[in-house]
Formats: structure tokens, sequence, C-alpha cells
């Protein structure tokens, strides 16, 4: 199954904070994601080498049986991070060990108004 794109928006000193739900082909019944890991990066470009931020620190299942997965990072460090456009995917690795990319996209980072 090919990855699906969501491009999203933060705005520097935001506590970014996005859930995604994992289901079976049937649309409606939530994957167990006990024993699943997943890993995220931000970085400048598509093939850059440089990591802008390891959001793996930041994902975590609260319930893994309800197949939520949810991406908190936290003011202090959206408020570190450069204006601009990151690029991002999210890797899964299921507890059979299957590795796949099952969301990729972009995160603007934004100015923010109110000091």
């Amino acid at each position: 199954m090919p990855a699906a794109t969501y491009n999203t928006t933060c705005v520097r000193g935001e506590t970014f904070r996005r859930t995604v739900t994992f289901y079976d082909p049937d649309g409606v019944t939530p994957i167990n994601l006990t024993g699943s890991t997943f890993a995220m990066q931000w970085r400048p470009s598509l093939g850059s080498a440089t990591v802008t931020l390891s959001v793996t620190p930041y994902l975590t299942t609260p319930t893994p049986s309800n197949g939520e997965l949810v991406v908190t990072v936290p003011p202090a460090v959206t408020a570190a991070l450069s204006l601009g456009r990151y690029v991002y995917d999210l890797k899964w690795t299921d507890s059979a060990g299957v590795v796949t990319v099952p969301l990729t996209g972009t995160v603007e980072m934004l100015q923010e108004v109110t000091a």
C-alpha cells in the first residue's frame, strides 16, 4: 500500500499534537499496535543528511489496541525550530518485524503572532 500524504503546519512555540489512527483494510477495525515501534524525523528536504528534529521520542501509543499513535512535540522544542518547511515520513515496525512507511508529508513552521 502506498504511503498516505499529510501536509500540516505548526506555529513556533505551540504544542504540536497530531493523532494517527491505523485501521484494518475494512476501514473500521483499528489495528492493534501492541509490540509496534515508530520512528519519525523532520528534515529540511528530501535526501538531506540533516535531521532537523527527531520526533521519535515524542511518539506514543497510549492504548495500543485502539490503533492510535499520538505525536506530541512540546512547545519548547517547536520554539527552537527555524521557520520554513520540513519533510517527514513515519516508519512503522510491527510486532512481526515488518517495516512500512504509511505516512509522508511536510510540516511548515510558521511564525507566532502573539508573544
